[in-house]
């Protein structure tokens, strides 16, 4: 049977084949899990516990994905508050934690299937803040090494992924006060492309990506050194699919703003 053994890590195999297998056929995927990190604050030298979250989650026997978050600014500490059948230290891989990869590859044993309230937390990770200055520093759920895949058993889910964020000393949410002044998406939802506007409070070299909703980034663009005033464009031939999906625009390596974009061709 598909879970009929425990895993290692980074995993494919009857995950990725049975997603290919659906893909191809044309079979539409089973209704949206979700997979939810909150906003938090903190202090340096802080121990926080950064709970997984997850909503529409019925009749679920197995799911994997990597959690990944900046290492010069939390330290991977532990695994812990395990709410689902079998789940325990095991279905980790901490191995790269030193530089902000943990994987994740969880299987019912039981092959009952959990069904769990929204906002249920499915485990927790603590981690020390190690940030010495005011940041907000991501933390989100990924697919590179460990593949973002939930299923029943036969058939796979799809998964809107909804990252969070580490608000460490005086920071109110990311950094987009200090360093930029930005507008909205316009329009959005949007048929053929949005325009985001806006202006530096400081310079710096400017750089966007795109990420659709199981946290996957499709495109990545590098606008140079910017000194005032600048537009994004994102045009819908960028986008594979109608959806769900998240601009993320940096100063430096400083996150200025994230912002949620909604296509609909």
């Amino acid at each position: 049977m598909l879970f009929a053994m425990k895993r290692t890590h980074p995993i494919t195999g009857p995950f990725l084949a049975l997603l290919l297998a659906w893909l191809c056929s044309g079979t539409p995927l089973l209704g949206q899990v979700q997979l939810i990190l909150p906003q938090l604050h903190a202090d340096a030298g802080q121990t926080i516990e950064v709970p997984v979250l997850v909503a529409n989650f019925s009749n679920v026997k197995g799911m994997q994905f990597t959690l990944h978050w900046d290492s010069t600014h939390l330290a991977f500490l532990d695994v812990g508050d395990f709410n689902l059948n079998s789940l325990d230290a095991n279905d980790f891989g901490t191995a790269h934690t030193h530089r902000g990869d943990l994987t994740f590859a969880w299987i019912d044993q039981s092959l009952e299937g959990e069904t769990l309230p929204d906002s249920s937390a499915i485990f927790t990770v603590s981690f020390q803040v190690i940030a010495q200055s005011d940041v907000a520093t991501p933390i989100i759920i990924t697919d590179s090494p460990t593949a973002i895949e939930v299923t029943d058993g036969v058939e796979i889910f799809q998964v809107e992924i909804h990252n969070g964020m580490i608000l460490i000393g005086n920071v109110v949410g990311t950094d987009e006060p200090l360093l930029a002044t930005l507008s909205e998406p316009w329009p959005n939802p949007f048929a053929h492309s949005c325009q985001i506007t806006g202006a530096l409070r400081t310079t710096g070299p400017l750089s966007w990506e795109l990420h659709d909703a199981s946290g996957r980034v499709i495109y990545k663009e590098t606008m140079g050194h910017v000194t005032d005033r600048f537009a994004i464009t994102v045009n819908s031939d960028l986008l594979p699919q109608a959806g769900n999906y998240s601009i993320l625009i940096r100063v430096g390596d400083r996150i200025a703003a994230i912002r949620k974009l909604i296509y609909i061709p």
